[in-house]
């Protein structure tokens, strides 16, 4: 429960890279212990400390507020259903100004994550939700590697995460038929601190 989560106001909020390390640190530790995680809720309740919580010393976050968010129009189009790039020029100069973006606010870390629309309507998607929502898992994570990959080497030194932001679900007008615009925005890898 709430890992990563913080008040924003005494601790502030920690990088994507971080908070997901966490994750996968007590995810290891209860599956090296013969547990298996079965969900897990990150933002429960407040965030605000419970009033009989261990106190803990505050951790100094590198501030770099940074979210890149990248487009097909702005070379990270992938091929249908692939990791291919559309263009590999095109990706590759987006990556390179990601990367004189970060390194200009001296960040040292990045996370790179990808989204992708569901490409149906959504009583469609409804009826097919774990299916479409388990195919676009894989594909977004996996496109997210590929940029991270265009990232390291465009000159980015620092530690590098990448995650599958799976189906963006916002692609819809108000009666459920997919709006080629908001399907537009749903395609893209947001590269943030």
């Amino acid at each position: 429960y709430g890992l990563g989560q913080v008040d924003g106001v005494y601790q502030k909020s920690l990088p994507t890279s971080w908070a997901s390390g966490l994750k996968t640190f007590w995810e290891t530790v209860i599956e090296l212990s013969g547990g298996k995680v079965d969900n897990f809720c990150e933002q429960c309740g407040s965030g605000t400390p419970y009033s009989k919580a261990i106190q803990v010393a505050k951790i100094t976050v590198d501030q770099c507020p940074l979210i890149v968010k990248l487009y097909e129009d702005d070379g990270v189009e992938f091929r249908p259903d692939s990791t291919t790039f559309v263009s590999d020029s095109k990706a590759r100069a987006a990556a390179k100004s990601t990367v004189a973006k970060f390194k200009a606010k001296k960040c040292s870390t990045l996370t790179v994550t990808g989204f992708a629309a569901a490409g149906t309507d959504k009583p469609d998607y409804l009826s097919k939700k774990q299916e479409i929502d388990t195919t676009n898992q894989n594909l977004t994570e996996s496109r997210a590697k590929a940029f991270s990959a265009l990232l390291r080497a465009a000159g980015f030194s620092g530690d590098i995460a990448y995650v599958g932001g799976g189906t963006c679900g916002t692609e819809w007008d108000p009666d459920g038929n997919v709006d080629q615009d908001k399907q537009r925005l749903c395609r893209r890898v947001e590269v943030s601190n």
